[in-house]
């Protein structure tokens, strides 16, 4: 018997009796309550007593702080039904606030221990597989309970538990186990839930974000005015320009612009002013006669309409072909859609890879679209759609609810949260090592626990096996075009016989009988006896003088009667002679109750006659 306790606030405690309690520990948000029923009686009315919101149970080791009481009267005496959670609930989000925040790249444990800051708890931390480092943006100004909930399971992918006194963290918590549970044997009532609520066919996706936010455009402009001396130099027959100073001007909408040009051993310097405050410079240098070449001059502007103003400068002092006095450099000046615009990324081109990926299911499902999924680690197609295959939930998930039967070679008092085990389900075709994420247990320690074991998920490729087994044997059996059985299916031999119409008489060596033979039972086998008789008769407690002991009842426990007529014979009353004392009172309402129930009965079969008779007096009409 697992004990309990109340503690008041002021830190008094006072022992407890006469009580049942349910404990659920869950894997999911680390969540820990139990739910308490305490029958008040001359022992513990002081305890009793003390059970008020706030106060706290303490229960296998554990406090519990009562957030709801109800109390009822069972006969003459009354019992309070309570819910609490653990301290740490309240703990962490009531006694204590993180107000600043932080942004940047740490490690878990200088965010866990930012986030436990001042909460009196210790941490326990697990790094492996976790992630080195975690990148936050504006992390904090909450309740570090919050903190938690959102650090743990969302950016380090992992799992966390706690005590009284420690916060314990890691990529998962639990260990793994070869223990059974066997159905027949030591797991009883097993249910399945089958859930597609999370099932998707289809999902998007996109990669690393381009480091350029602009692209070429299908826009192209000429110049539109130019001031300065211009003339056609003779050895390219394209316009050009000597003179320092002259100038040429255009205008565009867009990001950014190229110009097209010939570069030359004789090039020099092009400066342009974009919307008069920025300036870039170009050489037209090259060691060559001439060539045609695009200059990128600027891009990543605001995406509008800018004006530009290029001015000859002169000598590019990196041109060892123009250092002399007597020797001018020139540049060019072309016709036509010289300027090339860029304009902004849209979409898709934003990103390095983009892709999608459909499952098999969906010929099944149809197209159940997932959210698109963002990964700055893939720059290519291949590897995203990869990434996008697994991350698909393309899965049916198959939940196992069931009560664990304490077996003596099969010890389950043990199991805890998080723990894996081996489940083997003959009916439902399950063996597998799944997870237990829920536990229920009781005060009574010998009572079996009932596990949540943790979601089996069915891959899209072995649904669509299974899906198209079952197609191929219906494809086998029936024919569509004649919407019958077909033929080749049917056993010839087989004849039907109708037995009601068949007449005569069996001779003796007709006859022929088989007696059966039972064996000896077990706790995973039937014979003489179920096996599960077999169990409960080995659970018998049998004591030295070789007779069975059966406990007492009592209010809230069955024994040799249920505890509901042990609550009944408490309301018999005894006088001093041992006589047993009649209200006549009570006796004359219960007769009254029982002659108003006989005449509502008489009134209901009065009706039934009257619509007897009007049914009779239609059908003969």
């Amino acid at each position: 018997m697992r004990e309990l306790y109340v503690k008041s606030l002021s830190g008094e405690e006072w022992p407890l009796s006469l009580y049942t309690v349910t404990r659920n520990c869950s894997v999911d948000n680390a969540s820990r309550t139990v739910k308490v029923t305490v029958l008040q009686e001359e022992q513990n009315k002081q305890g009793y007593n003390q059970i008020q919101n706030k106060a706290y149970l303490v229960y296998d080791g554990d406090t519990y702080v009562i957030e709801n009481v109800n109390e009822t009267t069972v006969g003459r005496r009354v019992k309070k039904t309570i819910s609490a959670e653990h301290v740490f609930y309240q703990n962490m989000k009531l006694r204590s606030r993180i107000y600043e925040t932080i942004t940047g790249t740490f490690t878990p444990k200088e965010l866990l221990d930012f986030s436990l800051k001042g909460t009196g708890y210790t941490l326990v931390l697990d790094t492996t597989d976790l992630p080195a480092k975690v990148e936050v943006e504006n992390f904090g100004n909450n309740n570090p309970l919050a903190l938690l909930q959102d650090l743990v399971p969302n950016k380090l992918k992992g799992e966390f538990d706690y005590s009284n006194t420690e916060v314990i963290v890691a990529k998962q918590i639990g260990r793994i186990t070869d223990k059974q549970l066997r159905y027949e044997f030591n797991a009883n009532e097993p249910s399945q839930e089958i859930d597609t609520t999370n099932l998707r066919t289809h999902i998007r996706g996109t990669g690393k974000v381009k480091e350029e936010t602009d692209t070429l455009s299908n826009v192209s402009v000429p110049y539109a005015s130019r001031t300065g001396k211009y003339e056609i130099e003779p050895g390219q027959n394209k316009l050009a320009t000597w003179e320092v100073g002259a100038t040429f001007k255009f205008s565009f909408t867009g990001t950014g612009f190229s110009f097209d040009t010939l570069a030359h051993f004789l090039g020099g310097e092009w400066e342009f002013l974009i919307d008069g405050t920025e300036t870039k410079t170009i050489s037209t240098y090259k060691d060559v006669v001439a060539d045609a070449q695009t200059y990128e001059v600027i891009r990543g502007l605001e995406d509008k309409t800018h004006s530009v103003v290029t001015t000859f400068k002169g000598k590019d002092s990196n041109n060892p072909n123009t250092k002399g006095d007597n020797v001018n450099p020139h540049n060019y000046l072309l016709d036509g859609n010289i300027i090339k615009v860029y304009r902004k990324l849209v979409g898709d081109e934003v990103y390095m890879a983009v892709t999608e990926y459909t499952s098999p299911l969906a010929s099944v499902y149809g197209l159940l679209i997932a959210d698109p999924e963002s990964d700055e680690r893939f720059t290519d197609e291949t590897s995203l759609k990869g990434h996008l295959k697994e991350t698909l939930t393309d899965t049916i998930e198959i939940s196992i609810k069931l009560t664990g039967v304490q077996l003596a070679e099969m010890d389950l008092s043990d199991v805890r949260k998080g723990d894996y085990l081996w489940c083997i389900l003959d009916p439902f075709n399950i063996d597998v090592r799944i997870r237990v994420v829920d536990v229920e247990d009781y005060e009574d320690e010998n009572k079996s626990p009932v596990f949540t074991l943790g979601a089996i998920k069915k891959k899209a490729s072995t649904i669509m096996a299974t899906l198209q087994k079952a197609a191929k044997n219906v494809d086998f059996i029936y024919d569509p075009a004649t919407k019958k059985v077909k033929s080749k299916v049917i056993d010839g031999s087989t004849i039907e016989v109708n037995l009601a119409k068949a007449k005569g008489q069996l001779k003796e060596n007709q006859l022929s009988f088989s007696i059966p033979v039972y064996e000896v039972a077990s706790a995973v086998k039937d014979g003489l006896l179920s096996a599960q008789d077999y169990v409960k008769l080995t659970n018998l407690n049998v004591g030295e003088d070789g007779n069975v002991n059966i406990p007492l009842a009592t209010a809230l426990n069955s024994g040799l009667m249920s505890a509901e007529h042990f609550q009944k014979l408490n309301l018999i009353q005894v006088d001093q002679n041992g006589k047993v004392i009649v209200d006549l009172t009570t006796i004359e309402q219960t007769i009254q109750q029982q002659g108003e129930t006989i005449q509502a009965q008489q009134e209901q079969i009065a009706q039934l006659d009257e619509r007897i008779i009007a049914l009779e007096n239609s059908s003969s009409t």
